[in-house]
């Protein structure tokens, strides 16, 4: 279980370093410089203080400094992206968690647990605010086509047309709808899932996240949390389909003749 702890520790690292992202994203201030404050009484935060999961716990959900309760939302991100590097172990290794982690694996793993990242990132940032900021999206779609270049360069025409694909799919939509439908924003997301997960995983994550949405729009207007008229953000569905596309890469749509 030492392999567990360890990849899961490492995920919650990565959450709680997505949540500093996300606030400076929205509110201001430098991703890689400057040290994390509370944001309520503004005071710088220790070591101590930035622990994933334990801080949270330890303090009872409140700031040390000022008592002020502390989102669970912090601590939800923290232990969700520790179950997300877990499912990508298990995904890129193949083993049992407590085996240790393979040299074969570790490149795939590291693959898999970036482009994760960059799919958390929007699908909590767009949950939130209802919009996706263009540089989650841009830094994605770079990472995807360097990685997957770097790793199958002579698949670079597939990794085009998926790129082609889900930017034009939404662009599609988004001249149909004169913008009404879909936002510029939404191409560029389609642009990352085709850089993420290649030709022709794109239209299987593009499939897989319509579907989630719809049944999950469904719920929503059968209990009455929402109404026909309610805008609800496309992004949280879209990367979940992307990322069962990563996780699950035997889902994908396969056809005889590519």
């Amino acid at each position: 279980m030492i392999t567990a702890f360890f990849v899961f520790a490492l995920g919650a690292m990565f959450g709680s370093f997505a949540s500093a992202i996300l606030h400076r994203t929205r509110y201001g201030g430098s991703v890689l410089r400057g040290r994390s404050r509370c944001v309520s009484c503004t005071r710088e935060l220790s070591a101590v203080d930035l622990v994933p999961v334990v801080s949270w716990i330890v303090r009872k959900g409140r700031c040390r400094m000022c008592a002020v309760p502390v989102s669970w939302q912090y601590l939800a991100l923290e232990v969700g992206m520790g179950g997300v590097f877990l499912a990508a172990y298990a995904s890129a290794c193949g083993v049992r968690l407590h085996d240790g982690l393979p040299g074969p694996c570790t490149a795939d793993f590291t693959r898999l647990a970036a482009f994760l990242f960059v799919l958390a990132l929007v699908f909590v940032y767009d949950a939130r605010h209802g919009e996706i900021p263009d540089s989650f999206s841009v830094s994605g779609i770079i990472l995807g086509l360097t990685v997957n270049l770097v790793r199958a360069p002579e698949e670079w025409w597939r990794l085009l047309l998926a790129v082609a694909a889900g930017a034009a799919f939404f662009g599609a939509q988004h001249l149909l709808g004169r913008g009404r439908w879909i936002g510029t924003g939404d191409i560029l997301v389609g642009a990352m899932m085709g850089a993420l997960v290649g030709w022709p995983g794109v239209l299987t994550a593009l499939f897989a996240g319509y579907l989630i949405g719809f049944a999950f729009v469904i719920a929503l207007l059968v209990t009455g949390k929402k109404k026909m008229k309610d805008r609800i953000p496309l992004g949280p569905f879209l990367t979940a389909g992307t990322a069962l596309v990563l996780l699950f890469p035997q889902l994908s749509i396969r056809y005889a003749f590519w």
